[in-house]
């Protein structure tokens, strides 16, 4: 953002001729804007000669994340960040987007989307394990994790529910 002076301080007082520029002073802010959503419009011109008409032309569709579907790779990220980091279920997403954007997509639809999306990120669950129990200390939520116990008659038990870390190794 350039912010530039009156044009009437851009002429010399004294001269009159048009000053230049010396430097540039220059300051930082920190900002934020809250998500939106957009529709991103693709224009595909259907070509062809006009004499003969014969070789008919026509760019294809840009990749989707989702095939014949309206949600672009932002919104699916949204919607999974949404879910899995901040624990917000799809009824109560859909609720958020109609109250504070007037966009009203119905909670299956959100449901579809979210397993679809994740259904693209299988080809990284290996590499996710393989890192998950490579690592010292597991940290989980509320959610039951499965733990030996030699105490226990089964041998295993429900750790403990809260915010919890476990030893990987202890985990089955």
């Amino acid at each position: 953002m350039v912010h530039s002076p009156e044009p009437e301080q851009c002429v010399c007082g004294r001269c009159g001729r048009d000053k230049q520029v010396i430097r540039i002073e220059r300051s930082e802010r920190l900002d934020f804007e809250p998500a939106s959503f957009f529709i991103v419009e693709e224009q595909r011109p259907v070509m062809g000669c006009p004499d003969c008409r014969d070789g008919v032309v026509c760019a294809p569709a840009a990749e989707t994340p989702l095939e014949s579907s309206l949600p672009g790779p932002g919104l699916l990220a949204q919607l999974l960040t949404a879910k899995y980091k901040d624990c917000l279920p799809a009824y109560r997403q859909q609720k958020i987007y109609e109250q504070r954007y007037k966009v009203r997509i119905p909670t299956s639809t959100l449901g579809e989307w979210i397993l679809a999306a994740a259904a693209l990120l299988m080809p990284l669950l290996p590499l996710l394990k393989q890192r998950t129990l490579k690592a010292f200390l597991l940290k989980t939520d509320d959610t039951g994790v499965l733990v030996l116990d030699r105490d226990d008659p089964r041998g295993r038990k429900r750790g403990i529910s809260g915010y919890t870390e476990v030893k990987v190794a202890t985990c089955l």
